[in-house]
Formats: C-alpha cells, structure tokens, sequence
C-alpha cells in the first residue's frame, strides 16, 4: 500500500517542477531509511541528495516545497501591471453630415422601477444567523463512565472492549492515569505513567495518544500533552518520553513540532501468557 506521506510530497513536487526520490531502504535504522531527496527534471540534485545516499527528511522536503511556493507568490505580487489600452473614441460627424442626420422625436424618459427597500438586520439577529461555534476543549481524568467512549475511539473489539475500564484503572494503579479531551463527546485520550530507573531520575512516559481522525490538527493532541506534561512534572518526573509507532510518520512530526528529541530505539517482544514465575 502506497505510503500517503510520500505520495502527497511527490504530488507537491511534480507541482512545483522538481522529481522526488525516495529511500528504498525498508528497514528502520539502515542506510538513508525514511530519507527523501529532490531533483530538477533533468535529474540534477536540488536538495537531500549526498554521496552517501539521501539526506532530507519528510520536513525538511516540505518546507523546500512551500518556501519555492512562498517566492512565487511574492514575484506575482511585485510584477507589474499589465498598460491598460484606451478605448478608440467615435469619430466625430462633420457639421454637413450631423445637419443631414433627421432629428428624432424627444420621449420622456422612462419611469424607473420602485425600488423595494432591504430589510435592515440588527447586530444581534446577525450574529444569531451565523452557525454557532463548538464549545470549547475540556482536559480532564478519565473516569469509568468513559470506558466504553474510549473503546470505540481506540477501535478496540470483543474481550478489549471490555477491559477498557480495568485498563484505565491499572493506569491510576500505577501512579499514573488517563486523560480525555472532550466537546460535547470524547474526541481524544492520553495515558501517562511515572517510570522509575536506576540510571536516571523519574521521567514520565505517554503511552497511549489517540485523537478522533476528524478532528486532528485542532490543537486536541497538544492540549493533552501539556496536561500530561504538567502532572508528570508535579510526580516529580523530570523527563517526559513518548513512545511513536514507526508506521505513523505523521506523529514522528507531531511530536517533533513539541520539541520531543529521538534518543533511543524501543524493542519489544511478546511473553507467553500464563507463565508462573
């Protein structure tokens, strides 16, 4: 299936002139993995492309993309106008010629049209005619009545559905908990718990981020971060992690933009259930 990130920055380049090239490398961590370069159409190198392989990333490609677009715009906007051309005048009738013309009969004028006046609108009968503005963002707790509203967000199904409430329990078991955004209904959910370490003070750590897809890129994703933030800081944590799936590069560039830095790979591994120790 075709990766939607690099489909819209190639579609932007061919816009804009330039040929995108994209990493072949598939595995995380090798090579030029995840990296991007652009060329003119003769193949020329424009930006990202080293001896070493690509350089630039999805960002870095974008801003490219938008700065070119920023110029183009400015240089439409200082170029001059277009000389209007002045309108030929009609050739003035020699006296001979105007006295030969027959002169036609005066009419009145005709009467024009009553105009119907326009209704006039108060203020206040115009602002209620304009669609109401949603309610504001709330940022609070989770509590148990919102297991099920959190379930269908995170599309969970059969016995997961159904352990949505002891999930949001364990989380507040272990000195962390969940957090929901809501108007009107949940739009978006943050779990977040303290992780002590021998190497390091507390830190915090996001373990869970999810936002309704109609409404992200409304500011609900980074209002629960900041609310985690501030709770993770009064635990007494440090630091505050996060872990990003690497199949969605929009949240690399999600968190990026609140200034997260990648420090460290994660790996995972399943445990046979119903072990004893």
């Amino acid at each position: 299936m075709p990766d939607p990130t690099v489909t819209a920055l190639r579609e932007a380049a061919v816009h804009r002139g330039f040929r995108l090239v994209a990493s072949r490398k598939r595995t995380p961590g090798t090579g030029d993995y995840g990296r991007f370069g652009l060329t003119d159409p003769k193949g020329k190198p424009v930006i990202g492309i080293g001896t070493d392989g690509l350089t630039a990333s999805a960002e870095d490609v974008e801003a490219f993309l938008r700065r070119g677009e920023l110029d183009t715009w400015k240089q439409s906007a200082t170029a001059p106008a277009a000389p209007i051309k002045a309108k030929p005048r009609a050739a003035t009738p020699a006296p001979e010629a105007a006295a030969a013309l027959p002169r036609r009969s005066a009419r009145p004028a005709p009467t024009p049209p009553e105009s119907k006046p326009k209704p006039t609108w108060s203020r206040t009968e115009r602002v209620a005619k304009r669609a109401p503005e949603p309610p504001p963002l709330g940022i609070r707790p989770a509590v148990e009545k919102d297991a099920p509203s959190i379930a269908a967000l995170l599309g969970l199904r059969g016995k997961a559905r159904g352990e949505a409430a002891a999930r949001i329990a364990a989380c507040r078991k272990a000195g962390g908990g969940v957090l929901v955004g809501e108007q009107k209904a949940v739009l978006g959910c943050l779990a977040y718990v303290p992780v002590p370490a021998l190497h390091r003070p507390l830190s915090g750590r996001i373990t869970t981020l999810f936002v309704a897809e109609r409404h992200r890129r409304e500011g609900i994703g980074r209002s629960l971060v900041e609310e985690a933030a501030m709770l993770l800081a009064k635990a007494g944590c440090e630091t505050i992690e996060v872990m990003s799936d690497i199949e969605i590069r929009s949240a690399h560039g999600f968190f990026r933009r609140l200034e997260f830095e990648e420090t460290s790979y994660r790996f995972a591994r399943a445990l046979p259930k119903g072990r004893k120790a």
